[in-house]
């Protein structure tokens, strides 16, 4: 069995905006993990005209593993307020069969 994932975030300590990765589309799972969580996490994809925006209203704000369809393009992990540590985040592929 393949799986295919991009790594989002890699012991973050810090708030920012991660920076983009290349998604192939499709089911996909946020495998995601910290010590400490900023105020205000989320997976966002760019738009046709280059806008950032939201896949989901979810905000994480726990350890755990969150579902997500998106569409082939460029997809980051958004960070805003507070201060994270220890932040891992990969997205990886979930087969729509199984």
């Amino acid at each position: 069995m393949s799986t295919k994932g991009v790594s989002l975030a890699s012991n973050v300590a810090a708030v920012a905006d991660q920076p983009a990765v290349a998604w192939s589309g499709g089911r996909a799972a946020l495998v995601i993990e910290a010590t400490t969580y900023p105020t205000t996490v989320g997976l966002q994809m760019q738009s046709v005209s280059g806008k950032w925006v939201a896949v989901s209203t979810t905000n994480i704000t726990a350890d755990g593993v969150y579902a997500f369809d998106v569409p082939a393009g460029q997809v980051r992990l958004h960070l805003t307020g507070g201060t994270a540590s220890a932040l891992y985040a990969n997205l990886v592929s979930v087969p729509y069969n199984g």
